[in-house]
């Protein structure tokens, strides 16, 4: 399957769900790096993206109306698109296809048409889920006609953003006792340790069939990051196994963002009694969607 964009966590209900908490993952500020070869892909004249970034962020010339370098060291997602700001500037993109939706340089704001951008993928950091881009705006219009600017340079984005790959099909096959179930979503949410109240807020792990009458819900251990299977959902009602009763593994399969993965769960649970069913053998292997979610001051 191909997921492009931020649309990576849109899917059915429940992964909606997820896509839009999702979205308020942590600011994430850093000191403009863009990973070593970043100083020769800068002085290519075709434009060309030949360095793995290491951070987000962006480095561009600002010509015109206005001569000023922006430095761009923070990244936050706003809403439905992304933002990369500094002290000088601020550029809002939008994903699925990528294109840059407003800029602001001081005191001058612009609001281009996709086209008066033009934005070329380089290459990814597969271990962060971050990618470089070349970015060129040659001639953007101050919205109050205060001036005109040009626009070029390097930025690194969340790699969704950016490029396409083929990611694992998530969901999977659990066997309850005779019962074979087809888990069509499977999603992890990491948020803040305390809810609104101060009480610890759990983290757990959901599975579901397409129908949602069937699923699993794991509960995880934020000291160790273990999971212990905690309910059954069947036709019978909701089950709670007994605490250790199950073998349980992850797999981290590819890093889709700096948030978010994709890993597989085996586990192999014996003796576990089910509403409707009785004491059973539960099994299963289903890829699922990790997402780390933070407090964001914006």
């Amino acid at each position: 399957m191909i997921w492009k964009g931020l649309g990576v966590l849109a899917g059915a209900a429940g992964v909606v769900m997820l896509g839009v908490v999702g979205l308020s993952w942590a600011v994430v500020h850093v000191v403009p790096d863009f990973g070593e070869g970043f100083a020769e892909a800068d002085s290519h004249p075709d434009g060309s993206v030949d360095f793995v970034p290491s951070g987000i962020g962006g480095q561009l010339r600002v010509s015109g109306d206005r001569e000023a370098t922006m430095e761009l060291g923070e990244g936050f997602i706003e809403g439905p698109g992304f933002v990369l700001a500094g002290s000088n500037g601020k550029l809002f993109f939008e994903s699925g296809p990528l294109s840059v939706a407003t800029v602001y340089v001081e005191d001058l704001a612009f609001f281009p048409e996709p086209e008066d951008c033009e934005l070329s993928p380089g290459q990814i950091n597969e271990d962060l889920g971050l990618a470089a881009a070349h970015l060129e705006c040659p001639q953007l219009n101050d919205i109050r006609d205060n001036g005109s600017i040009s626009v070029e340079g390097y930025i690194a984005l969340p790699a969704d953003m950016v490029i396409e790959r083929d990611l694992p099909d998530l969901g999977g096959t659990v066997t309850v006792g005779d019962e074979t179930w087809e888990i069509a979503e499977a999603y992890l949410l990491i948020g803040p340790e305390f809810n609104f109240g101060g009480e610890p807020e759990p983290v757990r792990l959901d599975m579901w069939t397409s129908d949602y009458e069937s699923g699993l819900n794991f509960e995880m251990n934020r000291e160790t990051e273990s999971l212990m299977l905690s309910s059954v959902y069947s036709a019978g009602g909701e089950s709670e196994p007994a605490p250790g009763s199950c073998s349980i593994s992850t797999e981290f399969l590819v890093q889709v963002n700096p948030t978010d993965t994709i890993e597989r769960l085996d586990f192999d649970c014996e003796a576990v009694d089910v509403t409707g069913a009785g004491t059973v053998t539960i099994t299963g292997n289903v890829v699922f969607h990790k997402s780390t979610v933070g407090e964001s001051d914006h």
